[in-house]
């Protein structure tokens, strides 16, 4: 089973030149209990759910009732200083991931590789692609660069796949400012004294909803951070 893969489990990474998260200094915490643990939300059936191919090795990811992991990529040339990245987007070879979210995967472990990201939420379609890395110091400062990538096809739908978001207006625990795209709302910065769950009420979503749309998040999901920006679009997970 995916949940008894060892040695070093996926990460989120943010590589050289990140900044540490802020502490929550001028942040109101919300209930941890109004918030959905992975489990209590719905998830796949337990089997592949994501085919590809990366430098010719097909691959699959796989759900086994806990974990996502992927198989079929142990016979990748694992040079010195290469790894690999799960993505959420699809990058071109050459491409420098520095200071950006991704899950790392070490060679290190035995298959299948985990996918242990902390906000999967039981839901990993946001993330597009799983790439090759070559690791170390450059001249143009850049220490990370993908050498070959492939696309994750998902079998599984998103969990909201008809997800809408309504604006209704600010109240005492959602006074941030809201982006828009035409008439939608697609993000949403945090204000002094927002409460989470008051955020989440304010564009008609859940808690749960809401965590969904930032899987990206590293963040306690129990608290939001002043000035902290949170998407509201599906398309932009």
């Amino acid at each position: 089973m995916i949940r008894h893969a060892a040695v070093l489990s996926a990460a989120v990474l943010l590589l050289a030149g990140c900044t540490a998260a802020p502490a929550p200094i001028e942040t109101v915490t919300g209930s941890p209990t109004a918030m959905a643990t992975d489990a209590s939300l719905p998830a796949p059936e337990i089997g592949t759910v994501g085919p590809g191919t990366l430098a010719g090795h097909p691959f699959e990811i796989a759900w086994d009732g806990i974990d996502f992991g992927i198989t079929g990529l142990n016979g990748l040339d694992q040079a010195d200083g290469s790894y690999l990245y799960v993505l959420p987007h699809m990058p071109a070879v050459g491409y420098c991931p520095d200071n950006e979210f991704v899950l790392s995967l070490s060679y290190a472990s035995p298959t299948p590789l985990p996918i242990s990201g902390a906000q999967s939420s039981n839901d990993p379609t946001y993330l597009h692609s799983v790439s090759q890395i070559d690791v170390g110091p450059r001249a143009d400062g850049c220490f990370s660069r993908v050498t070959s990538v492939g696309e994750i096809i998902w079998t599984i739908d998103p969990l909201y796949p008809e997800l809408i978001v309504v604006d209704a207006g600010e109240t005492g625990g959602a006074k941030g400012i809201v982006t828009l795209e035409g008439a939608v709302a697609v993000a949403y910065k945090v204000n002094q004294g927002d409460v989470l769950e008051e955020i989440a009420a304010r564009f008609g979503l859940t808690p749960e909803e809401l965590k969904w749309l930032n899987p990206r998040r590293t963040k306690d999901l129990t608290i939001v951070y002043k000035d902290e920006t949170l998407n509201l679009s599906p398309s932009g997970r």
